[in-house]
């Protein structure tokens, strides 16, 4: 992260993408199996404890988490992640992964509410769902802003 190509003093949150390290580039998804390695957990969250402590950055978090890999961190955490931002919607809730964060102080912080949308990461199941359509019509709202709010 370079502040000065920001032009900013500090970001209100860093946060670590994903709990692994890819050995090279990549342009698509999904992943080939041999180029994913584990993350130096330890490793990076105290970069991300020394960003925060250095005023680089309001607050540190994670994103796309596991409990287990959460709780990895938490166990060697000084500074515990403030958030785990994950993939939530009406048809992936994450129910143990919410209520794990809930227990520990840890917000979720949900990213694509409307599922995956797209050909080249899934399907139109919920902006298209009959129940969520039914919904939103009785309620006077779009079915993606029924899906958003369910979250």
């Amino acid at each position: 992260m370079s502040l000065q190509n920001l032009q900013l003093e500090y970001v209100d949150m860093y946060l670590i993408h994903q709990p692994v390290r890819l050995t090279e580039m990549i342009s698509r998804t999904p992943v080939a199996a041999e180029i994913i390695r584990p993350l130096d957990v330890k490793g990076v969250w105290e970069g991300m404890e020394e960003c925060k402590n250095l005023g680089l950055t309001k607050g540190i978090g994670v994103s796309n988490f596991s409990c287990k890999k959460m709780e990895e961190l938490l166990s060697i955490a000084k500074i515990p992640p403030a958030l785990n931002q994950v993939e939530m919607n009406p048809v992936w809730q994450q129910k143990q992964l919410r209520e794990f964060c809930k227990a520990r102080g840890v917000h979720i912080t949900a990213y694509s509410p409307l599922g995956a949308n797209n050909t080249k990461w899934g399907d139109n199941r919920i902006v298209e769902s009959d129940v969520l359509a039914d919904i939103a019509k009785a309620k006077g709202k779009t079915t993606a802003q029924v899906a958003a709010m369910g979250v």
